[in-house]
């Protein structure tokens, strides 16, 4: 017996042509990202987050940031937070996020505050990079990693810090802190990276000038 098969070339060519355009509809939604133009709570996970502008002055803290899986990149755009309250300009407790091409500025001297340009809180495994952060505030910190935040990278960042601690790792463990520059001036108390009731973090590779403090500061 003889089986004969017929395909219509036509319908394989619509199947083909169906087939790419889904391709592609998959590949855009996969690379679109959510542009952000104002501080506020992001909390979709697998998002890429897009800063496209310089935020409004946040009175207390710009981001609140607790989605898992997703990116957030600053765009090199300049965040200034705790103008009038304590703040951060990040805190974050998602966890495996990226945050990249951020310049934080922490423009009021007097208040008080504990917090950072980035402040992590129960927040791990999350990449942090080519980031700048200026302060004058004696308890302001560029970044900080704190509270059972595991497992986070931290390189190519750039903290002036006057009073305070350019990058401080405190009740945290297994974090990468390296390829840093920090420069830290006047208060005696001051220094360019604190390690406070932690184990196995890993410090290296790491440029820190400080002209009244510490360059490392271990309890």
């Amino acid at each position: 017996n003889t089986c004969h098969i017929v395909v219509d070339s036509g319908v394989v060519e619509m199947r083909n042509i169906f087939l790419i355009i889904v391709i592609i509809f998959l590949l855009n939604a996969a690379s679109a990202s959510t542009n952000v133009t104002s501080c506020g709570t992001l909390s979709s996970d697998g998002e890429t987050y897009l800063l496209n502008q310089t935020p409004a002055n946040a009175s207390g803290t710009c981001f609140t940031f607790s989605a898992d899986n997703s990116i957030f990149d600053g765009g090199n755009f300049t965040v200034i937070y705790a103008e009038t309250n304590i703040g951060d300009g990040i805190f974050v407790t998602g966890s495996n996020n990226t945050f990249r091409n951020f310049k934080f500025n922490h423009v009021n001297e007097s208040l008080g505050s504990y917090r950072g340009g980035i402040r992590l809180s129960t927040a791990s495994n999350n990449t942090i990079y080519n980031i700048e952060s200026i302060s004058n505030n004696n308890t302001a910190y560029g970044i900080y990693i704190a509270f059972r935040s595991n497992n986070n990278e931290v390189f190519n960042c750039n903290i002036s810090n006057a009073n305070s601690i350019g990058i401080y790792v405190q009740s945290s463990s297994n974090n990468s802190i390296h390829d840093n520059l920090v420069n830290i001036t006047s208060l005696s108390t001051s220094s360019g990276m604190g390690n406070y009731i932690s184990s196995y973090n890993n410090f290296w590779n790491n440029k820190v000038y400080s002209t009244g403090g510490y360059a490392f500061s271990l309890n």
